[in-house]
């Protein structure tokens, strides 16, 4: 467990190509689930909607985040 919370702080935290991908996956989420919804009105895909768009805000504010950081950094 050392080599990999090594100079992290002895936090794992997401390399932002991974913060990308799920932003990407919980997009296509979020539109399936949303169309799924208008459909057949099952609100099963109603709560999957709004958690995926969730998680899509989530991972958005994360890759923010991640670039500010490194901007300021250089």
């Amino acid at each position: 467990m050392e080599k990999i919370t090594e100079g992290t702080g002895g936090r794992i935290s997401m390399p932002l190509w991974g913060a990308s991908v799920l932003f990407l996956i919980s997009v296509v989420g979020t539109a399936v689930s949303f169309r799924m919804y208008f459909r057949t009105g099952g609100k099963k895909f109603l709560a999957a909607g709004i958690v995926t768009a969730s998680l899509c805000a989530a991972a958005l504010f994360y890759i923010a985040a991640g670039v500010l950081f490194v901007s300021s950094v250089e």
